[in-house]
């Protein structure tokens, strides 16, 4: 039998456990502006078939946004995906000049106008989505008088 060649490099991470620890923080980080929203782990009206572990911080009460028909909001939330953690933050969306991302991982990391597909973090791009979460939700407070 033949050895087998080591090339280096440190294994590769389970990707369930890196990202269930990555959803775990993430959630943890949610809660920390809960204050004033309703945190529910169901996504209100989706549509997709299966029941993957997610969290979510919606408004107590119907609100109307830029003229849009009063109902609940979400403001933020995370979902565990097969390969990747889903982070979705409304504010972006409603208000893109005001919530600019600069850092190329993020930006790599971004899939429309509000969410982030994120397979890791390094300390700056943790930084720079705590502070985006911040101001997201102090906006989206702001806007629809949820406190």
């Amino acid at each position: 039998m033949g050895q087998v060649k080591r090339s280096g490099r440190a294994p590769a991470e389970n990707p369930s456990t890196s990202s269930r620890a990555l959803f775990d923080e993430l959630c943890a980080l949610l809660r920390q502006h809960a204050a004033g929203f309703v945190v529910t782990s169901e996504m209100e009206g989706s549509q997709a078939t299966g029941n993957k572990p997610g969290l979510f911080l919606y408004t107590r009460e119907p609100v109307s946004i830029k003229g849009r028909a009063p109902r609940r909001e979400c403001a933020a939330g995370v979902i565990l995906q097969k390969h990747f953690v889903g982070f979705y933050l409304t504010p972006m969306y409603l208000a893109p000049a005001t919530f600019a991302v600069t850092l190329p991982g993020l930006k790599k990391a971004k899939k429309g106008k509000s969410c982030f597909n994120l397979k890791r973090l390094d300390a700056a791009e943790r930084r720079e989505l705590e502070e985006l979460l911040r101001r997201g939700v102090a906006w989206f407070r702001r806007e629809t008088d949820e406190r």
